[in-house]
């Protein structure tokens, strides 16, 4: 079988999920890796065979490999993918696509024109409720309101997340991209938004506190149809799921499965999970498998780069509203930078 070389840069954090699918995936073999702790990269290259690079552009540089795997901090990104683009190496990276749109469309242009592939992981695409919700969404008809809830409680101290210049974001392009992407991918990109966005929660916290902790994001799509994003990362009790509401039924899905529910509230259809087979290795090695078959064929993959510049303008239309307090048009984000 033939074997897409893949070096790894950050095996910590999502990193260990991502290395753990580079192993699970049939198609990848592991080659290099590199991480900020150099002695956790040689523990796991020497366990796996891999060579351990002691920084990410000697493994960019020199490592024997096809393509490059990244999970690391929003800002460390942009540098290493041009370098890999340069090298001639297809990129698969953990969400979100980069800080803002322009930086996105920057590197989905420039590995365009290497014709290599770009891929970001977006893993509610890829876990089992969500992925049935949306083979199940013709049966609920016309769509008229769409719903996206992402609420968690991150730890005191958002580290780098905190920083504007370095995450780009907080709550809303950080953990709430997953969402951002469901309604896109389940619904299309809004017409229009408007959002507010605030960062009060902790206001005594000696730690950098620059980004969103709260966004609320309203659209409104060309039918008529409306939504709304709910994305805060210092609350409780944790809550993730999406509905979306039709003229002949309801969608709800969630960790735990999918339902469909009649308009009168009545269970149509079901599909229950437990949460471990949802978020275990197989979700990322599936999504990692998918890229190195893209990889093999030259298609382009079903969560590639040019497709997540939808997410980074909607992202980037809501924090213009925000700021604006006016409405902002995802659309016109797109048209005007010719993505």
């Amino acid at each position: 079988m033939e074997k897409l070389r893949g070096g790894i840069i950050g095996i910590g954090g999502f990193g260990r999920m991502t290395l753990a699918g580079m192993i699970e995936a049939p198609s990848v073999l592991v080659t290099a890796i590199a991480d900020y702790d150099y002695e956790l990269a040689q523990a796991k290259a020497q366990e796996l065979g891999a060579k351990a690079y002691r920084t990410y552009e000697d493994l960019i540089e020199k490592a024997e490999i096809d393509a490059l795997f990244l999970a690391l901090p929003h800002h460390l990104y942009p540098p290493l993918v041009r370098l890999a683009a340069e090298r001639g190496l297809h990129v698969y990276k953990e969400k979100p696509l980069a800080r803002n749109f322009q930086e996105g469309l920057e590197l989905v242009e420039l590995l365009e024109r290497k014709n290599l592939r770009f891929m970001i992981g977006t893993q509610r695409r890829w876990t089992p409720g969500f992925r049935t919700m949306k083979e199940w969404m013709p049966e609920v008809g016309q769509v008229f309101l769409a719903r996206g809830q992402y609420v968690f409680c991150w730890g005191p101290d958002f580290r780098w997340r905190g920083s504007l210049e370095q995450s780009g974001g907080g709550a809303l392009l950080d953990m709430g991209y997953h969402t951002v992407d469901m309604i896109n991918w389940l619904v299309g990109l809004p017409d229009e938004v408007y959002a507010a966005a605030s960062n009060i929660a902790r206001p005594n916290t000696p730690y950098p506190y620059e980004t969103d902790d709260t966004a609320v994001t309203l659209m409104r799509w060309k039918n008529g149809a409306m939504g709304y994003l709910l994305t805060c990362w210092v609350s409780s009790p944790a809550e993730e799921r999406a509905l979306i509401h039709g003229s002949e039924g309801t969608l709800v899905a969630d960790w735990e499965g999918v339902t469909l529910y009649t308009p009168q509230g009545e269970v149509r259809r079901q599909h229950k999970l437990d949460r471990e087979s949802a978020t275990g290795a197989g979700i990322y090695a599936a999504m990692v498998e998918h890229f190195a078959q893209c990889v093999f064929s030259g298609k382009e993959p079903e969560c590639s780069g040019r497709e997540n510049l939808r997410n980074m303008a909607l992202i980037e239309a809501a924090y213009r509203s925000a700021k604006l307090h006016l409405p902002q048009s995802p659309a016109q984000i797109l048209s005007q930078q010719g993505a």
